[in-house]
Parts: C-alpha cells; structure tokens; sequence
C-alpha cells in the first residue's frame, strides 16, 4: 500500500481542513471504504466514497487542534468490490504541527 503524509499546521485550538485529491483515470467508476484510525483530532464527513470514471474528488480531513503535543492518525482507503473492478489501497498519515498558542486574555 502507498503511504503518504499529510501535516496539519495550526494554532492552538484552531480547526484546520485539508483535501485529499483523488482521481479515477479508469473507464469504470471505483468505491473505497474510508476507515480513520489513530487520535480523536482528526475526523472525516464520510466512511465511503465513489469517483467516476475520468472524474477528480476532493475528499476532506479535518483536524481540532487541542493539545500542542504532536497526535497522529492514519486515512485507509479500502477497495469496496464492485464487479471485477479493482483498485489499489491507499494510506495516509496524518500528522499535527501545533506551532502557535494564542493567549486566553492578556492582563
């Protein structure tokens, strides 16, 4: 399986999203079963997804910064067998960059 790793770069508290850029260069529409593993940070809209053929999809990850620690999580695409189609699996690491904490108040 390919891995990739995608950072999330945020202040403290922020709610950063990124889009994983997906394509379909095939004839036939493909479907993934979308699986998120690691911390509760990160969170996606949907566990499944369908590109048309010849077709581009953004599909978003979202990130809740609330700890400046660095967490890590993983995005597993997983071929949904449909017919005779079959596409290879996909990783994505996913990993925070809390560069910057805001002050609550200033006294």
């Amino acid at each position: 399986m390919p891995k990739a790793q995608i950072e999330f770069p945020a202040v403290l508290g922020d709610l950063v999203t990124k889009n994983i850029e997906l394509s379909n260069p095939s004839k036939n529409p493909i479907s993934y079963w979308v699986k998120l593993i690691g911390c509760s940070d990160f969170s996606i809209e949907s566990d499944q997804v369908r590109i048309e053929p010849g077709q581009s999809l953004a599909f978003p990850v979202r990130f809740q910064s609330r700890i400046s620690n660095q967490v890590k999580g993983k995005v597993i695409f997983t071929n949904k067998k449909e017919g005779n189609i079959q596409a290879a699996a996909m990783v994505f690491e996913l990993v925070s960059n809390v560069y910057e904490r805001n002050s609550v108040d200033i006294i």
